[in-house]
């Protein structure tokens, strides 16, 4: 399965149309986070290819995966308008997860999430084109502890030669977390 969290491309419908016919080309299931830099446009194309698009929230199934997620609340064009971390955490206020289901977040900016506790098990983001793994845990009152596994997933676009980082993807591999 592929799961992206967004930013396929800040260049707009056409060539955002071109990357998600090539990322829709290997033969898996996909999921699609949008980020703040993708068009409406490119989500329709997803999910009229058969592709999970997470727009609004609400909790999609995929390989018998509960997937949970909410398209970035920033609508920015390259070399347009700032991001607005703020808007992050007034869509995390706004549309928390729901609570105590086990389930997979994929969400552009982990800053969504704000509001959360640990009962998700695994976050997926990007938005910051760089990686990072973290683990959280939460003891509950049951004396048995709860951990959080939060991935961002780096770069294989814009933000990797742009900013002259690594191109970068994650992979994950649930079958070894049990």
């Amino acid at each position: 399965m592929v799961v992206n969290t967004g930013d396929i491309s800040g260049w707009g419908p056409a060539v955002e149309t071109f990357l998600a016919w090539r990322y829709l080309s290997f033969d898996v299931p996909h999921v699609f986070a949008p980020g703040n830099h993708d068009s409406r446009t490119c989500s329709r194309r997803i999910e009229g290819a058969g592709g999970v698009v997470l727009e609004e929230p609400g909790v999609r199934e995929v390989q018998g995966l509960s997937f949970w997620g909410i398209r970035d609340p920033n609508r920015t064009h390259l070399f347009g308008k700032p991001y607005d971390p703020g808007l992050c955490r007034e869509a995390a206020m706004q549309n928390p997860p729901p609570a105590g289901m086990p389930l997979v977040v994929a969400v552009h900016n982990d800053l969504m999430l704000s509001a959360t506790g640990t009962q998700i098990p695994l976050v997926l983001s990007g938005h910051f084109h760089a990686s990072r793994v973290k683990t959280e845990s939460d003891p509950s009152a049951l004396g048995e502890s709860r951990v959080r596994v939060s991935v961002r997933s780096g770069s294989l676009g814009g933000g990797g030669p742009t900013r002259k980082l690594p191109l970068e993807a994650a992979v994950i591999d649930l079958a070894s977390q049990t």
